[in-house]
């Protein structure tokens, strides 16, 4: 490890250390994921499994589906969670699911680089076609 790598390291706080990386898994048949991060500062995320705390990192995907792009929507903090909650008056469901859905749910705040949306068929940028997430299908939550 070079000097410099060492001083990086040496300055991160613990919470950076412990720090993880998600991408949530937006379909676009069921959520309308580009109008939600253009209204919304903050959206619920479900995250069923996995270590996923406060102060992690987020990027929100949206899959293929019937449009001819997918790739990186948003950038994102995990600001609250994950608990047990509901996300049926989020109005950018297309079909929302019912007031009893109670799932465990992250609350991940929105930041949108100038250079977002990056779908992964006008970019091919290698490192976009090595996430998991790339493959995906469905709602899903991948780490790193």
């Amino acid at each position: 490890m070079s000097e410099s790598q060492v001083t990086r390291s040496a300055r991160r706080t613990p919470a950076e250390t412990d720090r993880r990386y998600w991408a949530f898994l937006a379909n676009p048949s069921t959520y309308r994921i580009q109008d939600a991060v253009g209204a919304l500062p903050e959206d619920k995320w479900t995250a069923p499994n996995g270590p996923v705390k406060l102060g992690d990192r987020a990027l929100e995907w949206k899959a293929k589906g019937r449009d001819p792009v997918r790739g990186i929507v948003v950038l994102g903090e995990v600001v609250a969670g994950p608990v047990p909650m509901t996300d049926s008056d989020n109005p950018f469901w297309i079909v929302p699911p019912p007031p009893s859905d109670v799932q465990r749910r992250v609350v991940v705040r929105y930041v949108v680089p100038a250079r977002l949306p990056l779908w992964l068929e006008e970019n091919k940028d290698p490192v976009l076609a090595e996430l998991s997430v790339s493959r995906a299908q469905g709602t899903r939550v991948y780490w790193s």
